[in-house]
């Protein structure tokens, strides 16, 4: 009698690649462009903008100047620190007897890093505060709170309103700004520039080798945490239509105006927790405390309602 396969299998050790074949890509550009800042003591932040700073008034010599006394008014504006949190646990046992090939708990903490990150950069876009009070708000909440921006209202990206959203809407220009968008709309502003001659857009090597798409010299970055499923509402939310959003981003220190980071300790904290009372475990806990601080309204705007539609000029 031949020997049986079953019985092979008994005597055979397979052979298993180490590590996991990293599958999941989000792609975010604007990992090292923004600037962090320690939160003050408190769970928000506050500062003041101006409101209203009066008029001059025209006089004649020996006039009374009563009538001329003016006082600046200001806005106080809070935005909340907020808690974003994973935690890794795995049994001793599990570690010691099956990482020949892969280590469990390091496997384990890669993928709670990225789906951390991940969550991060997702509300980053989406958060909102008001729907979710454990959660910080996004820069689409953070947009329509103090500057509506422009809505294509559910048609193509009209490249007029690019204009109006750079050189109308955009009135700090000492702040590093940065256009954002999904690969979708890019696409079709590609095709565009593939089809029409003379247009404001540029490729420069922003590093030796590696090509910068800009419009009118303000930089494009790509995301995937844009989605094409954004409804054009006042903010818009993740899901509910067919249309996505462009950002116009203003990085900078909010003394300054700019769009930052307020971060509570690390920008991401690791504790690791070698025993636990009653697991023989090991555990480690990630966690990210913050939120985004608009110094002012003119660190962020927006075009919304864009649908994947060839664009227009």
């Amino acid at each position: 009698m031949a020997l049986l396969r079953s019985e092979a299998v008994k005597l055979d050790v397979p052979f298993l690649v180490p590590g996991v074949i990293k599958h999941i890509f989000n792609r975010w550009p604007y990992t090292s462009e923004f600037e962090t800042f320690d939160a003050p003591e408190g769970d928000n932040v506050t500062w003041n903008r101006q409101l209203a700073i009066g008029a001059g008034t025209a006089v004649d010599p020996n006039e009374d100047l009563s009538g001329v006394e003016s006082a600046s008014t200001f806005t106080e504006t809070t935005r909340q620190l907020r808690i974003l949190a994973r935690e890794v646990r795995v049994d001793r046992f599990i570690q010691q007897t099956q990482s020949k090939a892969t280590d469990q708990m390091r496997q384990q903490l890669g993928d709670a890093s990225q789906a951390l990150m991940e969550t991060w950069m997702d509300k980053t876009i989406y958060g909102d505060n008001a729907v979710n009070s454990k959660e910080f708000s996004g820069w689409h909440k953070l947009t329509d709170d103090t500057n509506q921006g422009i809505s294509e209202a559910g048609s193509a990206l009209n490249l007029t309103n690019m204009e109006i959203l750079l050189w109308v809407n955009l009135r700090k220009r000492d702040l590093r700004y940065h256009l954002l968008m999904n690969s979708q709309i890019l696409a079709r502003f590609n095709a565009y520039i593939r089809k029409e001659a003379g247009t404001f857009v540029q490729f420069t090597p922003a590093n030796f080798g590696a090509p910068l798409q800009q419009y009118a010299g303000f930089p494009i970055g790509i995301t995937d945490f844009i989605t094409m499923t954004e409804t054009n509402a006042d903010p818009p939310t993740k899901t509910g239509s067919n249309t996505a959003s462009i950002k116009l981003l203003g990085f900078g220190s909010h003394r300054d105006g700019g769009l930052s980071w307020a971060k509570v300790g690390n920008f991401v904290e690791t504790t690791p927790f070698d025993k636990l009372e009653n697991y023989d475990a090991q555990k480690v806990r990630l966690m990210m405390k913050g939120c985004w601080i608009d110094g002012s309204r003119w660190s962020l705007n927006q075009i919304r309602g864009i649908t994947d539609a060839a664009v227009a000029a």
